[in-house]
């Protein structure tokens, strides 16, 4: 018996990465802007608290940003913030060439709490929360993200 929930819990875990694995390694061609719209709409739904999107905007030297502020947050407590440090921001480098753009996820940044379950969800089901950087990598599909403090703002990046 111990051995088939052993086999059961193995087999239950290696789908859930390799779902995450097919997942990740589409974060790096996304087609369009509302593509990693859609991508960071999934990510804000898993924060801990209810954030609303903000703006989205794309920068001439090949950024993508997209802003989700906590609900209810002032139009001058946003303005106020640094960099949007009390809010939800995704991130995704563009790159042009003769097929159009493309759009490569590069990061996320909020607040730990609010943070660490787009951690758990989306890139490390396993991931405990002890606020310690933390790191998934398959070098075979090039998947290679951490999870880390940066000035106290905590960050899912490449």
């Amino acid at each position: 018996m111990k051995q088939l929930l052993l086999l059961t819990t193995l087999l239950v875990s290696g789908i859930l990465t390799a779902q995450n694995v097919e997942l990740l390694s589409s974060l790096k061609s996304l087609k369009s802007a509302d593509e990693a719209r859609a991508v960071a709409d999934s990510l804000a739904k898993q924060l801990k608290g209810k954030y609303v999107h903000y703006k989205t905007k794309e920068f001439d030297h090949g950024y993508l940003r997209i802003v989700f502020t906590p609900e209810g947050m002032p139009e001058a407590e946003i303005k106020a913030q640094h960099d949007y440090d009390g809010s939800f921001v995704a991130d995704f480098v563009v790159t042009k060439d003769a097929n159009g753009k493309t759009y490569t996820f590069d990061k996320a940044k909020a607040r730990y709490e609010a943070l660490f379950p787009v951690w758990k969800h989306w890139f490390k089901p396993d991931a405990k929360p002890d606020n310690k950087t933390q790191r998934i990598s398959n070098a075979e599909k090039g998947i290679n993200y951490g999870f880390a403090n940066r000035d106290g703002v905590w960050v899912i990046s490449r």
